[in-house]
Formats: C-alpha cells, structure tokens, sequence
C-alpha cells in the first residue's frame, strides 16, 4: 500500500454544525447591508454624510440598548452562581468593564472611519458599484493578518490579482481616470478589513451585545463631533431622510452590525468576511430594484471578475491521505 496527497475542501461535518447559527447571522447581515446601500444613497440626498452616520449609529446604540439589562442580568446571575469571593467579583467586574471600553473605543473608531469613507464616497458612486469595491475587505483581511505574523495561503494572491484585474474594470474609465468617490470607497474598505479584524479581537473578551452598543455609541457621538463642525445640521432635512435613517440606523446598524459581532464570535475572520462580502451581490440588487441603476459591460465584467476573486481567495484546502493499492 501507498500513501498519496492530494488536496480536498475542508469538510469537518461538527465544525460546520457548530458554527451554523453563526453562519446564518452573518448571512443575513450581508442581506441588510447590501441593501443598506440603497439606504445611505438615499440618505445623502438629504443629510450631510457625517450627519446621517450620526443620527443612525445613535439609533443602532438605542436599538440594542434594551438587550443590555438581559446581558447584565445574565452576569450577575453567573457571578452569585461562581463559588468566588467578593473580592474576586469585584476584581472580574472590573477587568470586564476595562475589556467593554477598550473593546468599544477600538471598534467604534474603526467603523467611525470605515463608515465615514463609505457614506462620503457613495455621494458619486452608485450601490451596487460601491458594494463590490468595499468587498474588497475580504482580501485585504487575510493580507493585514500577513503583517502580523499570519500565513497567506497562495489561492489569496490569485484571488488578489483577479480583484485588481476587477476594480481596474469598475473604478478606471477609458481615458485612464479614476473618480475621486471611488478612491473613497476603496480606502473605506480597507478600514472595514481594520473593523472586522478588531470585532473578530474583542468580541474573544467581551460580550456581544455589549461590544456592539458600545460601538455605536462611539462612531456616533465621533460623527455628530465632525458633523457640528462641518456640516449644517438641520432638523428639516434629518425628518425628510427619516426613513433610511430609520432603516440604516434601526435595521442595518442595530441589528447587522448585531449579527455581526455575534456571528463573528468563534468564527475565523477570513471566513466571516467571505460570507459578509456577499454583501456587494445584494448591493447590485437593490440597486437595479429601487434606485433603477444600471451598469455598464465593463463593469458588469469587473463586479464579475471581484466576486470570482472572492470566492477563490476563500476556499481552504488540507491535505488528505488517501490509502491506494501498488
């Protein structure tokens, strides 16, 4: 009997059943941010960007506001359970309260600049273009973890190089140019790749609902701060945004980013940041429903070639042993 390698997709059944409820999160977290394009699109026609990522991270914060009381009371009831003294409680309340803080003043300010990029670019840059640009995080993820001391597997860089063949095709026009908006986008979604990589961090030390209340609150109160400076806020407008700001702040901040930060609990970041990035395919959609946008070949061509650079930077192969007789 020979040994012979070959390569096959990793399919450990209990893995995939464990981590099946985080799945179905982050799915549906992709379904209401691709959607929550259309939203924000809408957004800026009336409110300044900073305005409108304000008013809808305070509504998220407010939105899962609620939960907290269940969260708290979840812990103190698991701390009169522990057979530790006083002392110790007080010392693991502390160190857990630290752990929020921290966790939220690193992840709100990720999605502070992430978001800001984003809403500023999609002053120009149509949903479903936009979508796949910020797509781009699920490369970028692996890639930064590179930097810190992680391996990149060699289906990454071919998955890299098509996605550059893809946003070649999406952002340069024919005379070689490429729109400032979509520059915006794209350093957006590298921010986004920071965001996921620093959920996928702090949600191991600290609960998630707490963590994505926390968040919140700090992007919002970060961009009603830029916003009193730079933009004019005026009451009128925030009522005749009302609802995408609704559906941006109730819907894609209060409950997606919720998902996400408890889908990603346990998740290995690469591939929670596959499964959000489907979040582009959702964008298309919304975007030729409501906002009746079209694209043209080329960049039909290159949202194409992004989602196939997608797919392939993501697919895990171990080797598998397999017994064959002389």
């Amino acid at each position: 009997m020979t040994k012979t390698d070959s390569l096959s997709p990793d399919t450990d059944n209990k893995s995939v059943r464990r981590r099946f409820p985080n799945v179905i999160f982050l799915f549906l977290c992709a379904i209401i941010w691709g959607f929550g394009f259309i939203a924000q699109r809408l957004g800026n026609q009336h409110v300044g960007p900073f305005t409108f990522n304000g008013v809808r991270f305070l509504l998220g914060a407010l939105t899962v506001s609620p939960l907290l009381f269940i969260v708290r009371r979840a812990e103190k009831k698991d701390l009169s359970a522990s057979e530790i003294s006083a002392t110790e409680a007080r010392n693991k309340t502390r160190a857990m309260r630290r752990a929020w803080i921290i966790g939220s003043l690193i992840c709100g300010l990720a999605l502070f600049a992430g978001a800001s990029f984003q809403q500023i670019g999609l002053i120009n840059t149509e949903a479903g273009k936009a979508g796949f640009i910020t797509a781009l995080y699920i490369i970028l993820v692996p890639l930064i973890g590179l930097f810190l001391g992680k391996r990149v597997s060699w289906n990454v860089w071919i998955g890299l190089a098509l996605a550059v063949g893809g946003l070649y095709l999406l952002m340069v026009e024919g005379d070689f140019s490429v729109a400032p908006s979509d520059l915006i986008i794209l350093i957006g979604a590298f921010l986004w790749a920071l965001h996921i990589l620093a959920v996928d961090h702090h949600t191991e030390k600290v609960d998630g609902i707490r963590l994505a209340f926390g968040q919140f609150l700090v992007s919002g109160l970060l961009s009603f701060g830029v916003a009193l400076v730079r933009e004019t806020i005026s009451w009128p407008a925030i009522q005749e945004a009302l609802l995408p700001l609704l559906f941006s702040g109730v819907v894609v901040a209060g409950v997606a980013f919720t998902f996400q930060v408890l889908g990603q609990r346990g998740t290995n970041p690469t591939l929670a940041a596959l499964i959000m990035s489907l979040e582009a395919v959702f964008a298309v959609i919304g975007g030729i429903l409501v906002l009746n946008e079209r694209m043209s070949s080329r960049e039909w061509l290159g949202s194409a070639l992004m989602l196939t650079a997608l797919i392939i930077a993501q697919l895990k192969f171990v080797p598998h042993k397999n017994k064959a007789a002389d």
